[in-house]
């Protein structure tokens, strides 16, 4: 038992899932979605994804007017319909508004439901999966900063699974993930789950990722 918890300890020190966002590359539509967007340089497709390069590159030098180019960009690609690559561009662009929210734990009601929000939006799931999944990672990361432990482990289990579904599958996220819902258990005192879920993330590392780090090492 003092060798789970000693080695679930470690982990969670060091490998808390932040709700950052990510560098993507979008995805080709999914064959299986015949939504056909328009994606020409005059489309209001290009016209979103222009606006979002602009919040970038003013995020730093004039953060008021690069935020009201992301809101801009996400009313304009709500509006329009959406393959695969949209859906994930209008993720990407909520993940940062969130981020962009978030100044301290004071904050993060209306955090949670800004990610709620594009959460709900309808077919959002038909996206780039890694990146769908970091969605109901982050929801989950809020959920446990309120300390709604039942919500963090429902959404740490709904990442889980979109990360196992999705192709090629991404065993540092898949092992991250199991170190969090391991955490989240940890903190209303299901040590079966605890013990559990730290294992899978040990040897969903231990296999499947090169820079695997031996933590018995460390012990």
């Amino acid at each position: 038992m003092n060798y789970y918890k000693t080695i679930g300890i470690i982990i969670a020190s060091s490998l808390i899932w932040y709700f950052l966002p990510e560098k993507i590359s979008y995805s080709a539509p999914e064959k299986s979605i015949k939504t056909v967007v328009d994606k020409t340089p005059n489309s209001k497709y290009q016209k979103a994804d222009s606006l979002y390069q602009q919040y970038q590159s003013l995020i730093e030098s004039n953060p008021e007017k690069s935020l009201e180019y992301l809101s801009q960009g996400i009313n304009l690609l709500k509006k329009i319909k959406r393959d695969s690559s949209g859906n994930t561009l209008l993720i990407e662009m909520y993940q940062s508004l969130y981020n962009d929210l978030y100044i301290e734990d004071d904050d993060i009601d209306t955090v949670l439901i800004t990610a709620l929000e594009v959460y709900h939006i309808p077919k959002i799931e038909n996206s780039d999966p890694n990146i769908y999944a970091k969605l109901c990672s982050d929801i989950a990361s809020m959920n446990s900063i309120i300390g709604n432990q039942e919500e963090t482990i429902k959404w740490y289990q709904k990442a889980i699974d979109i990360f196992n579904r999705s192709s090629p599958k991404n065993y540092s996220k898949i092992g991250l993930g199991y170190n969090n819902l391991a955490y989240a258990y940890n903190e209303i005192g299901y040590t079966h789950q605890v013990i559990k879920n730290y294992e899978k993330a040990h040897l969903t590392w231990f296999i499947h990722c090169h820079n695997y780090i031996d933590y018995n090492s460390t012990v």
